[in-house]
């Protein structure tokens, strides 16, 4: 499998080809860069074959006291890196498909709902933050997968308050249980592949 880098000074992401030229981008995101390899490896489980795009998180991530918060912000700043990556390796044709845990997907909400014209779909790993009110239609034909607690299933929770507002901005929410454990397990790599290959056939 072919891999391209582009060290930090030069892009504040990495490129890494797959190893079909048909399968969609994976663009995997974590509020800390630490969480990063765990993430890149959830998406190697889900599609090994699948081109992934790692945003440098350490260069992009807010400082100080709100480090940790994903803000409007640094949903901005990650989809500036798509759309440059996209541009770089003539990618436009190509699905983006977002996916986080925890406030990896709190982040990845963020994006889906300001820049939804850059992904194909969006898996999203039992988010921690509610979101704010919507436009309806304005996720029409987006595809995502919501995988949470089951306790998160409990009206007035977060996750069932993500899911209302994904069905009222139109996108297409399929919801899946796992386990309130911290980190993606072998169930979210399968949750997850099933997903991508149904939507994308790989």
């Amino acid at each position: 499998m072919a891999a391209s880098f582009y060290p930090a000074r030069v892009a504040p992401y990495q490129f890494r080809r797959g190893g079909k030229a048909d399968s969609p981008i994976l663009l995997p995101l974590a509020v800390l860069g630490a969480d990063l390899p765990a993430m890149t490896l959830l998406c190697r489980r889900i599609c090994p074959t699948a081109p992934v795009l790692v945003p440098d998180i350490d260069r992009l991530a807010e400082r100080g006291p709100a480090a940790a918060t994903v803000s409007r912000a640094a949903a901005d700043r990650v989809a500036d890196v798509v759309t440059a990556a996209v541009y770089t390796h003539g990618l436009s044709l190509v699905p983006i498909i977002v996916l986080g845990h925890g406030e990896g997907a709190d982040m990845a909400a963020q994006l889906l709902l300001t820049h939804a014209p850059l992904l194909s779909a969006c898996i999203l790993l039992r988010p921690t933050a509610r979101i704010g009110a919507v436009t309806p239609g304005t996720l029409d034909g987006i595809h995502v997968l919501l995988a949470r607690a089951g306790s998160e299933e409990v009206i007035g929770t977060v996750g069932w308050q993500i899911h209302g507002r994904l069905i009222q901005a139109g996108a297409v929410v399929i919801c899946e249980r796992v386990a309130a454990h911290r980190k993606p397990g072998i169930r979210e790599a399968v949750i997850g592949r099933v997903f991508v290959s149904t939507l994308f056939g790989t």
